[in-house]
């Protein structure tokens, strides 16, 4: 057992810093986790959460700009990135994970477009306003101590530039995938009754209200946040299912044989519920956020 599992195991309260070492060792274990699980999956309408956050950076099409991909990861978003800016455009990634990084200087090391920056979301090392626009995939929720961000997201910014982000929908617990979580949550919660109090992001992050307070004019962006909610449909076997949920932070610091157990509930689970086709079809709830420096 980690030494972090074994302290929120113990009732022994959890630092952020605590917090943000076992995010390096989740991915140090499982680098390239976050597109393992999300970037095979579309919306509706055909997109996957990545070509929607892309998206959000159309205004700087063709124009000498400058991104920053924060909790860039393995680079997963670069290349979407670079086809929405065109010829002309840079990507910067930040990241705190050595490990994600070294897969995105191997994939990427011939393309001069991009720079990369081993450092944390709440000590930035770049300069004042040089920053076009900045976005962030599954990553803004899980950043503790936020307030530190928010002021490094302003300070890096150039004045009317963009903060989107792709974050886990908390409104998203109904339907199948809501039973999955429950199922999941229920058996960690048996192992480890002190989970609750643990702090694995900050819960202004989850609600409308606290978004608004977040970034409000105060700490120096404009109003309103747009805020767009979206659905990945899932449709695959039970082993996916598990796939998709054996990273995710607090299922991955489980010990090898209490991962083995839910591994067998979540697929005798999804095995119940398949069609005729064999597979299991639900929805991941997401929302995308997007705000603008004053």
């Amino acid at each position: 057992m980690s030494k972090f599992a074994e302290k929120i195991k113990t009732g022994q309260p959890v630092s952020d810093e605590e917090w943000n070492q076992y995010l390096i060792e989740a991915h140090r274990l499982a680098p390239s986790m976050t597109p393992a699980a999300f970037a095979a999956y579309q919306t509706d309408k055909g997109q996957t959460s990545y070509e929607l956050l892309s998206k959000s950076i159309e205004g700087l099409r063709n124009t000498p700009s400058t991104v920053l991909d924060l909790a860039c990861g393995d680079g997963h978003l670069f290349p979407y990135l670079l086809r929405t800016l065109g010829s002309t455009g840079t990507v910067v990634g930040v990241d705190m994970s050595e490990g994600e990084l070294s897969i995105a200087r191997k994939s990427f090391e011939q393309d001069k477009r991009i720079k990369l920056q081993r450092a944390s979301a709440q000590s930035m090392p770049l300069s004042n306003n040089s920053i076009d626009a900045i976005v962030c995939h599954m990553a803004f929720m899980l950043m503790l101590p936020l307030d530190p961000v928010l002021a490094e997201i302003s300070r890096v910014l150039k004045g009317g530039g963009m903060f989107s982000a792709v974050i886990g929908n908390a409104r998203g617990k109904g339907g199948l995938f809501g039973e999955i979580q429950r199922i999941t949550s229920h058996f960690i919660g048996n192992l480890y009754p002190k989970l609750q109090e643990v702090r694995s992001g900050d819960p202004r992050v989850q609600s409308e209200a606290g978004l608004q307070e977040l970034f409000s004019s105060n700490r120096g962006f404009q109003q309103p946040i747009e805020i767009k909610d979206f659905s990945l449909l899932i449709k695959t076997v039970p082993q996916g299912v598990w796939d998709l949920m054996k990273d995710m932070y607090f299922v991955s610091m489980l010990p090898k044989s209490e991962k083995d157990q839910l591994e067998i509930e979540l697929k005798d689970f999804s095995a119940s519920k398949k069609g005729p086709d064999g597979t299991v079809s639900f929805e991941f709830q997401m929302r995308m956020f997007t705000v603008r420096k004053r």
